[in-house]
This record gives structure tokens, sequence and C-alpha cells, in this order.
């Protein structure tokens, strides 16, 4: 005799008042009569409750067959209480894939209580923290905080999360190694079927490499913009610088038309021509410079370079200059130490000769009288060179941005 409430036999197309008084090759196909009677069989000849999972009718079932002595007949029974199981089978293999989706998830999750106690960390949180999960259970969340963070912060989280919403937000926290990281995060609560909050979870990313780029990125914007407006300040410089030769050369060309002017005031005008001409070319030479150096095409040819003989033709050279100017006040003195005067070094004697050149040059613009100073010297083996003036100089707060671009 099978016996069981009404509602599980409804659920197999079954009442009570069909199922009295029928074999179980009634209800049953032959594999599942078979199972059935061999383990009722066991639990009358136990006499114990026999427990065991079979299919009925498509379907699956927990079974406790427990043996009843003595009924009013006299003959021994079994109650059979049977639970459909294919609910229970199906929400226990939901559990297991959600329970493997947080165990496997690439993102850190961890639960917690209403308190804030850790309940449960899986792997990649253990990853990313550098926390055991025996050694964060029962400890509070907030084993991570840097201190970064105010009380204000804190707060507004947890007023969220207790009212029901989720709270998103960036932390800023300490691993268990003692380095910090960035965190973007998402917390929220968990409800039990009545509604009401039972702990919360939250699933984060560990942000820090991208932190890190977005600053780089920032930074390296920051640092275009104020390039941008050097260069900006550096081509409206240059159209000044190469609009003023331009003009000396174009005023006093159209001078020398005037057929009235005397001997000297032609060779004045020819040595301003000259010198406005010089003066652009050397312009030009530095702006094609510029273009090779920012097109990463500026060669630099290493070669036998006499330093001695390039220092007397600078000398001769920017003499002839301080004459041509008509700075009779100002002196220029080349010094060479002793004991150096055929020395030969491996350098690109062009690039040497040209960043003198425009030293020396800038140095005979911004100096009207005393003198300038130029040569080198000797220490550790290194070669040092310099130019020194007795003009205004750059003032202290400004020796800096002279290293800047442009």
């Amino acid at each position: 005799l099978l016996m069981a409430d009404g509602e599980e036999l409804y659920s197999m197309g079954m009442s009570p008042d069909t199922i009295i008084g029928k074999k179980l090759k009634d209800f049953s196909g032959a594999k599942e009569l078979k199972t059935l009677e061999k383990h009722y069989s066991e639990a009358f000849s136990r006499g114990k409750k026999v427990s065991f999972e079979t299919r009925l009718k498509n379907q699956d079932y927990f079974i406790n067959a427990i043996p009843i002595n003595g009924n009013e007949n006299g003959n021994s029974s079994l109650l059979v209480l049977g639970v459909n199981a294919t609910v229970i089978k199906k929400t226990e293999a939901e559990l297991l894939k959600l329970n493997q989706a947080v165990y496997q998830a690439p993102s850190p999750i961890v639960i917690t209580n209403m308190k804030g106690e850790i309940t449960y960390a899986n792997p990649k949180f253990e990853y990313v923290t550098g926390y055991s999960a025996p050694e964060i259970e029962g400890k509070p969340a907030s084993i991570l905080r840097s201190g970064k963070h105010n009380p204000a912060f804190y707060r507004d989280l947890w007023e969220t999360i207790l009212g029901g919403q989720t709270w998103r937000g960036e932390f800023f926290n300490t691993k268990k190694d003692g380095t910090n990281y960035w965190e973007l995060a998402s917390i929220s609560p968990l409800k039990n079927k009545m509604g009401r909050i039972i702990g919360f979870v939250k699933v984060s990313e560990d942000v820090t490499e991208i932190k890190h780029i977005q600053r780089e990125l920032k930074e390296a914007k920051d640092r275009a913009e104020i390039a941008n407006i050097y260069k900006n300040n550096f081509l409206a410089n240059m159209s000044h610088e190469i609009r003023t030769p331009m003009n000396g050369i174009i005023g006093f060309s159209n001078l020398l038309k005037n057929t009235g002017l005397t001997t000297s005031e032609k060779e004045e005008y020819v040595r301003i021509i000259h010198n406005n001409s010089l003066q652009l070319l050397n312009l030009i030479d530095d702006i094609i410079d510029i273009s090779k150096i920012e097109a990463g095409e500026l060669k630099i040819v290493i070669g036998e370079c006499h330093i001695i003989q390039l220092m007397y033709e600078l000398k001769l050279m920017f003499e002839h200059e301080k004459d041509m100017l008509r700075k009779d006040e100002l002196e220029i003195v080349l010094k060479i130490p002793d004991g150096y005067e055929n020395l030969v070094v491996k350098t690109d004697s062009i690039r040497i000769k040209q960043i003198l050149t425009n030293l020396i040059s800038n140095a005979l613009k911004f100096t009207h009288q005393g003198k300038i100073e130029f040569g080198f010297e000797i220490k550790n083996a290194e070669m040092i060179f310099f130019v020194k003036d007795t003009g205004i100089g750059i003032p202290e707060d400004k020796l800096e941005i002279i290293f800047n671009r442009f």
C-alpha cells in the first residue's frame, strides 16, 4: 500500500480514492517497480526506515519508506512519504550554477552581514587584496580602508545601501602588503523572501592601472596644451624676428636708389643690409634645425675636431661682428687652459660650433659694454664649454623655463 498526502498524489495525477487497493505495478513502470520493490523489501526485512531517490511518472522523488507493525489487521505495513524533488533539484542546480559563477568570477566579490562583517569572498578578491578567505572571514570590510576617504563618504554609502539602494563609487584601499589600489565598486543589499535586508554584496574591479593611464593622459594633455601655447608664442615671435630684418633689407635697399647719396652713406646702408641679411639667414637656419629636430632627422656626424682652431675662428668671427655693431666698449675674451693647444676630440664639429655660435651671439646681442668670455676647461676627464657675459642676464625665476620646449 502506497500512502502519501493528497498534494503529492495529485501531482502524480492520482487521488486517494483511486490509489487505495492498487498494487505497485498499477502506477509504476517496470523499471520503477523494480526499484520500489527493492527498497520496500529492504525496509520490511530490516524493520527500519529506508530512504532513496527515484523517478515516478517522469519526475524525481525523495522517498522514505517506514515499516509500521501491528495495524488493525495485524499485518505489517509501510508508511511511504514521497517528496517531489524535481523543483528542489532544479533549484539546487541553479544554486550550484550561481555559486560557480560567483566563485569563478573575474571580479572580486564580497558578501557581508548587516554589520559589514565579511561572510564570503571569492578567489579573485583574495588575488587582488592578498587576504585569504580564513584571514578575512568575520572581519569588517573596513580592513581594506586606507584612510583617504572622510567619514561623510562612508555615511553616504551606508545610508544608500540601508535604504535598499545600490551604491556605486570608487575606493582607494590598502592591500595586505600595504600597497594602495583603486577599485570601482558596486554594493547592493541582499534581501530575503520577505524583502528584508539580510546582508550586502560588493562587486568591484581593480582600476589602479586605468587611473594611472588616465593621469598620464591628463598630464600629457596639459603638457601638450602648454607646449602649444609656447609654440604659438614662438611662431608669433618668429614672425616678428623675420619681419624686422626684412624691413631693414627692403627699406635700405629702397634708400640706395637715391642718387644723391654720398659714398659713406651708401657703405653704411650696404652694411645694414648685409647685417640684416645675415640675421635673416641665421634665423632661417634655426627654423630649419627646429623642424629637423621635431621630425627626428637632425643627424649627428662624429669626426675629428680641432677644438682650438674652432675657438679661434669663433673669436675672429665675433670680433668682426662686434665691430660691425660698433660695440667699442665691449671686449671678447677667449680662455683656453694651458697644455691643450693641440687638442683633438671626436665630436660633431658643426653642432659644437652651432651651439657656441648661438650662445655667443645671444651674449653679444644683450651685452653692450664689459666683456664676453668663452672657452672650455677640463674637469675630471670632462670637457666643459662656457659662455659668460656682463649683459642683463636671466632673472632667477626664469632660469628653469629656458629649458622648456620653445
